[in-house]
């Protein structure tokens, strides 16, 4: 019943559709699927390989970069201290000359200020067909991919696999991210 402000306030979402083998998979920000398969077939998972079913939306990619600077956005990265690892402070979405709104990603739903700046809410469309070399699929937000790459989430995932126990596989993830976030920094993003 109440109004909730969405000027600067927005999210990311991933989605997957399934149809029968067949998969879509639409991703606006930086939340991320990944598909686990084995091209020699094999369930021990030796051989195993990620499908990327998403993409983060980041401002400094080529294109992305090209709409927000034709929106009279700017992308740069935040500076909070001079003693900051540069290469770990992420390229961020500001107004010209502003300090606002500093969007880490490039298209988000809400965020109506960055909305006028050329961040967008239309979704990436990836689609893939599951066969049997297909194990697993993870669909994170983006709170689990900021510490934990494609790669670690695989091999987590892998053990966790052989067990059957997607559970499990949840419980470590989360785990892992909150001791990370509690390590790196004073806020948690969200895991799920």
């Amino acid at each position: 019943k109440e109004k909730f402000d969405f000027t600067r306030s927005g999210t990311t979402v991933v989605l997957i559709i399934q149809l029968e083998e067949h998969i879509i998979c639409a991703n606006t920000g930086d939340s991320r699927a990944i598909a686990v398969y084995d091209d020699k077939y094999e369930d021990n998972l030796a051989n195993s390989k990620i499908f990327h079913l998403s993409y983060d939306c980041k401002p400094e990619l080529p294109n992305e970069k090209r709409r927000i600077y034709e929106c009279g956005g700017e992308v740069d990265k935040a500076y909070y201290s001079d003693d900051e690892d540069e290469s770990i402070i992420p390229f961020r979405v500001w107004a010209k000359g502003e300090d606002y709104p500093g969007l880490a990603m490039s298209r988000s739903i809400g965020d109506m200020d960055a909305k006028k700046i050329g961040v967008i809410p239309d979704p990436q469309i990836v689609e893939y067909t599951i066969d049997y070399s297909t194990k697993y699929l993870l669909i994170c937000s983006d709170g689990v991919w900021e510490f934990i790459d494609n790669e670690d989430a695989m091999t987590i995932g892998n053990k966790f696999y052989l067990r059957n126990d997607a559970n499990g596989l949840c419980q470590e993830l989360y785990k892992r991210s909150v001791e990370f976030w509690l390590k790196e920094d004073c806020v948690i993003d969200d895991i799920t």
